[in-house]
């Protein structure tokens, strides 16, 4: 969009043989505003030098978020709402529809070519688990707490295996030494 008023000029004075038409530039904006998002989780994760798996659930929630916003809204173009409708068709059918209460469990379906549809489970655990990520943008209640009830159950088989390495492997008290 930027170059809007470049490619203006250049025509004008000669320099280009074609040139957008408004409604076509009005199509390149609204493109962009649905591609907004795509951008915004690029941005997230690229240069990360740390783990970033706890941002997925974030990002799959702006994405979901710019696409409904786009196909909804009473400015978009006729072209960018139908774009927006099959990419979230798409988006929906690998991460699945967002829907409350179904967050949390739609690993449990089957995707696209037999894989597990929606967010890997730990990847909801880490999200929540992350101090930036920890109130779950994206997630309705529901959701939030059936993730937390997995976190405790983790918690909780973590303790008991802990409980059997230390049966197995009991720590050897220090021997008094003799002077």
């Amino acid at each position: 969009m930027r170059l809007c008023p470049c490619f203006s000029l250049m025509e004008a004075e000669g320099h280009l043989d074609k040139n957008l038409n408004e409604m076509q530039w009005q199509i390149v904006k609204d493109t962009t505003a649905v591609l907004e998002p795509f951008l915004c989780a690029q941005r997230l994760l690229e240069g990360e030098s740390y783990v970033s798996i706890s941002m997925i659930a974030y990002i799959i929630w702006k994405i979901r978020k710019g696409l409904l916003h786009a196909i909804e809204s009473p400015e978009s173009s006729e072209h960018v709402k139908q774009l927006a409708i099959k990419m979230n068709n798409t988006f929906e059918e690998q991460w699945g529809c967002g829907t409350p209460g179904t967050v949390a469990t739609e690993h449990l379906a089957e995707g696209p070519r037999q894989r597990p549809k929606g967010m890997l489970r730990l990847a909801k655990v880490a999200s929540l688990l992350d101090p930036r990520f920890k109130f779950g943008p994206g997630f309705s209640v529901q959701d939030r707490d059936y993730v937390w009830n997995i976190i405790g159950q983790m918690m909780v088989q973590t303790a008991a295996l802990e409980r059997q390495e230390q049966e197995k492997y009991p720590l050897r008290q220090p021997q008094p030494q003799a002077n």
